[in-house]
């Protein structure tokens, strides 16, 4: 057994020996002594002196007798609690005698519901908290696109809507993951005491319900106060608004987070240099990186803007999230790239934004857990196979699959370099190989999917296992040579079907189909009246699902 078989990572995992424990009493002891003989207590006196490891960490051994775990707080038992199922599906299938020694890096681990579409259910919300607390996270940023969070903020929450949130909120402590409410004030006065009243208001409900944390959040309103004034002059009233929250709630219990209105870059400006002056330093502010979808994102670009901002940013990072109207139709399964691993020490935490389906979220999610817990260890490919396994083998297809994305921009195989810049009869002959094995994948992947895969993802999914079926065997026909004798009438339809239809392989296949048939390289970009189009079927299917749907 070894490192290769636990999600997320831990810090410290030995193997001692080959014997099976007989059996799975757990005993919680009072001190280091029931867990460690004196010589590995003094290998691990570092790890012990850690803040982490006092707050979230564990030790863990298991014997013949049973397993003993030392923890300093409730949430590092349970995290060493969670690892034991993981330990027993090693591929000997027995567990272990084994000691571990583990604890976190980040101290803020979140899951963000804050993309734009479909809000989850609450049903969906319950089970990403309960599956993401499994890889370490301890955090679920609440910032769905709902009338409630983001136009109807002066007013009260709905009674049932509360009733909905108190138990999501309860649920989320169940699992030891902290609840933080963001509201985005739209078009409030900053000069209006009013508006000030029932912001408080609303924090001051959501906290009554059990949040343990706020984030008041100017991101993406395209302006500085909901007027037209001077940037300096909307810092200095949206630092004091925050300052006011952060006084008036009263809690040392309660965190205050803040988004900027310039909550990307690394560039010095007088917005964000009065937005660092003048918010309290007890106040988070958020930021995601050197752009909104960071390729990567290193500890000095962190520094970078903690000296701007006079504090350690927490870092929201636009993963595994799809926005863009032209990239709302790809889907990101993949394992999370381009991270420092010494962001720990540069960031005051670290959370992942989700994209509208959140059970296929989970996949790259849970290597997004596996860096937030241990970056030191963490290895991409390594992480998406253990993910796969938890969710269904198979998907590895369907990652292999997905070769680009804004996370992974150097990732994109040859295969995929050759077909942007070569027709078919330029290609050499490994790589027609190549590309044959990728449309019949294309074409089995979802009687593949079916039944090898979590099926609430299957479900989530299933459109874009259908798109793959109609590209894979389209581009067998174009390798065969029988792309001439397609008619313009089905070559026309197949192109609507690629330009509005979900992007399976990213854009690359697609693209070089399209090319192949005779169409412009990048239809979708020349196709006059193509971006309507998509957004009316985006539209339509939005309000199809939403009468199936409890928000």
């Amino acid at each position: 057994m070894n490192k290769i078989s636990i999600l997320p990572t831990p810090v410290h995992l030995e193997v001692l020996s080959d014997r099976k424990v007989l059996t799975s009493k757990i005993t919680r002891t009072q001190n280091l002594d029931g867990v460690l003989k004196a010589a590995e207590q003094a290998r691990f006196r570092k790890d012990f002196a850690l803040e982490q490891f006092r707050k979230e960490g564990y030790a863990l051994r298991t014997t013949q007798d049973g397993i003993n775990i030392y923890a300093e707080s409730d949430a590092g038992f349970y995290y060493a609690k969670n690892i034991l199922p993981k330990l027993k599906s090693v591929p000997e299938g027995r567990l272990q005698e084994v000691l571990i020694v583990d604890y976190p890096a980040f101290p803020i681990r979140g899951v963000i519901e804050g993309f734009y579409g479909m809000p989850w259910t609450w049903q969906e919300r319950t089970d990403v908290i309960e599956a993401a607390s499994q890889v370490g996270f301890n955090a679920f940023i609440f910032a769905p696109p709902d009338i409630n969070r983001k136009v109807n903020w002066r007013e009260p929450l709905p009674y049932s809507y509360k009733e909905k949130l108190e138990e999501l909120i309860k649920n989320a402590h169940r699992h030891h993951v902290k609840f933080v409410y963001e509201v985005l004030p739209i078009g409030i006065d900053l000069a209006s005491k009013q508006d000030y009243k029932k912001l408080l208001e609303r924090c001051k409900e959501v906290i009554t319900l059990g949040a343990d944390a706020i984030m008041v959040a100017f991101d993406d309103t395209n302006d500085y106060e909901g007027q037209r004034v001077k940037k300096e002059k909307a810092a200095l009233g949206q630092a004091r608004l925050a300052n006011n929250l952060l006084q008036q709630l009263g809690s040392d219990d309660v965190l205050l987070a803040f988004v900027p209105v310039e909550y990307h870059g690394t560039k010095v400006t007088p917005y964000l240099v009065t937005i660092g002056k003048e918010l309290d330093p007890e106040v988070y502010i958020g930021w995601s990186g050197p752009k909104i979808r960071s390729a990567s994102i290193t500890k000095e670009d962190a520094e970078r803007y903690a000296e701007i901002v006079r504090r350690k940013p927490f870092l929201g990072h636009n993963f595994p999230v799809v926005d863009e109207m032209r990239k709302k139709r790809r889907l990101t399964i993949g394992p999370l790239m381009g991270l420092d691993s010494r962001l720990a020490d540069a960031v005051s935490g670290i959370s992942f934004n989700c994209m509208e389906v959140p059970y296929a979220s989970l996949v790259s999610l849970f290597t997004a857990g596996d860096f937030a817990w241990n970056p030191n260890w963490y290895i991409p490919r390594r992480s998406i196979i253990n993910s796969a396994r938890v969710h269904g083998t198979n998907l590895m297809k369907l990652v292999e699959l997905n070769p680009e994305s804004y996370a992974n921009p150097s990732g994109v195989p040859d295969i995929a370099r050759a077909l942007r810049h070569h027709r078919l009869k330029d290609l050499h002959s490994d790589t027609v190989s190549k590309l044959r094995r990728i449309f019949n994948t294309m074409v089995s992947l979802d009687d593949l999917m079916s039944e090898g895969i979590d099926s609430r993802i299957y479900h989530e999914i299933r459109p874009w296992l259908v798109q793959g079926n109609i590209v894979g065997a389209l581009g067998n026909l174009i390798l065969d040579g029988k792309g001439s004798t397609i008619s313009w009438k089905t070559k026309g339809y197949v192109a609507s079907k690629m330009i509005t239809g979900p992007r399976l392989g990213g854009t690359v296949f697609e693209d070089w189909i399209l090319r192949e048939m005779g169409f412009p390289a990048n239809l979708f970009y020349y196709v006059p009246g193509s971006w309507a189009i998509s957004y009316f079927l985006e539209t339509m299917n939005r309000k199809r699902h939403q009468r199936q749907r409890s928000i």
